[in-house]
């Protein structure tokens, strides 16, 4: 009997007597493991307890092996199914998405007011500085004033063209009266001088129709009467020209009447030619008139053209001298923060063009400048998502900005500080700020960050697989 664990079989068989229950198990197992025949032939009690005990054992052996086999089995599933992020790392700073704005002034100007510090944020049209704009607003005031003038006058004239089709009064609009009344008063005058002279030459021509129509009307009533008188002398004509044939009248009567008939005929064809000189004075009289009052609708017209174009003249001029005015109110062209103030003196002379301050651009993105090593250029194209870590700012507790690769460089840079050289990839970011407890964090040119760029995917067995897959593909290769 080989005894167990140092102690003799007959002893363990005593001892597992006294416990009948785990005796059972044991038999148990290893009827289990090597059948009931094998079991009835064991002799005797001790080797039947050395038996299961050997058979517990192998059990606990085999389901252990079982266990850590069924264990890498599922680390294997898992390994090839889950993917882990390839990213590419890369050391950058935030840059301005537009270059640093220049403000300045065209004309110059005396310095009035400087509204902002530096370090403000402004936002687009948000004044920055005033300049004295008595000057250009003086200009600007004359021409407006001229342009109301001739406005008023265009409005007299262009009634005048028409007059009197359009009614018999001109009446300005009280915005004119109370603009500039005395100007409405002048043209109003000038207006009703300008009738009244035309009514006062037509008044002229008209009394001529009339005296010709007079004329012409007392020439008809005799032109009738003498028509009548010939009518009657025919008459007695043709009575007494029997009467002469027979002699029982004077033959000198008859030659009396037909000299008569001849006057009256005579007479009859004067009045007729005058008749014709008198309408045809009349008619000239009244186109006459007609000439008057197109000559007086011409001349207004003509006016109103020179008017009109004096009006486009101030009107571009005056366009001018209001962008004057405007840009005495230097605004500021975009969002941004303000850089630097060359002017702070208020009295002071700004000369045209000059520098007045700067204006580093805030846009609704930023954009990050990323150095990344050329080596790991080839798996970065434009377009894959990115991570931005600001140092300024503890990324496990303010996060980071999500973005995406917005343009890489052509060929490498050379860095003078490291003497490396590197591609410059950039990166623009879906927000501008950070928050934290509902507050903005401020993001500002310059800021230094570290960026991860999504280049792709690979499961957790590739990358345990890989140094096995180049030992592979490398050995034996070696002269």
């Amino acid at each position: 009997m080989i005894p167990v664990g140092g102690v003799p079989l007959e002893l363990v068989g005593e001892f597992l007597g006294g416990y009948p229950v785990l005796n059972t198990k044991l038999a148990g197992w290893f009827r289990r493991l090597v059948g009931p025949d094998e079991v009835s032939a064991i002799p005797n009690a001790a080797a039947r307890v050395t038996a299961g005990l050997e058979a517990a054992v192998y059990v606990r052996h085999r389901i252990l092996i079982m266990l850590i086999g069924g264990l890498f089995l599922g680390f294997l599933v898992w390994a090839g199914w889950a993917q882990l992020e390839e990213v590419t790392r890369g050391e950058g700073r935030i840059i301005p998405s537009a270059k640093v704005q220049v403000i300045q002034s065209l004309e110059g100007g005396i310095v009035k007011e400087v509204l902002v510090r530096t370090g403000d944020a402004v936002r687009k049209g948000d004044v920055l500085l005033r300049l004295d704009d008595t000057g250009f607003s003086s200009n600007l005031g004359e021409l407006l004033a001229k342009k109301t003038s001739l406005e008023i006058a265009r409005e007299r004239l262009e009634f005048q063209s028409s007059w009197p089709k359009l009614g018999e009064e001109l009446e300005y609009s009280t915005f004119y009266q109370d603009k500039a009344p005395e100007v409405v008063a002048s043209e109003l005058g000038l207006f009703h001088a300008n009738v009244e002279g035309l009514q006062g030459q037509v008044a002229i021509y008209r009394s001529r129709v009339v005296q010709r129509e007079a004329e012409l009307e007392s020439s008809k009533n005799q032109h009738r009467k003498l028509v009548e008188l010939l009518v009657l002398a025919n008459e007695e004509k043709n009575l007494k020209a029997p009467l002469a044939e027979r002699r029982i009248i004077p033959r000198t009567d008859m030659l009396k009447l037909q000299r008569e008939i001849g006057d009256l005929e005579g007479q009859i064809n004067t009045f007729r030619v005058s008749e014709g000189r008198l309408l045809a004075a009349v008619q000239e009289a009244e186109q006459e008139i007609e000439g008057l009052y197109s000559k007086f609708r011409q001349l207004a017209r003509a006016e109103f053209s020179e008017v009109q174009g004096q009006l486009d003249i101030i009107a571009e001029t005056s366009k001018g001298a209001d962008d004057k005015v405007q840009r005495a109110e230097i605004r500021a062209p975009l969002d941004g923060i303000v850089n630097t103030i060359d002017v702070n003196t208020i009295g002071g002379v700004a000369s045209p063009s000059q520098q007045l301050m700067t204006i580093v651009p805030v846009e609704d993105a930023l954009l990050v400048e990323a150095k990344v090593q050329p080596q790991d250029i080839a798996f970065i194209h434009k377009g894959q998502r990115a991570l931005v870590k600001l140092s300024a700012y503890d990324f496990s507790i303010y996060g980071g900005l999500e973005g995406k690769v917005e343009g890489i460089s052509a060929d490498t840079v050379y860095d003078d500080i490291t003497h490396k050289q590197f591609y410059s990839v950039i990166i623009k970011t879906d927000q501008t700020e950070l928050e934290s407890r509902n507050k903005s964090l401020p993001i500002l040119p310059g800021m230094v960050a570290s960026v991860d760029i999504l280049t792709g995917e690979k499961s957790v067995l590739s990358y345990i697989l890989k140094p096995v897959n180049r030992i592979r593909e490398e050995a034996l290769r070696e002269r």
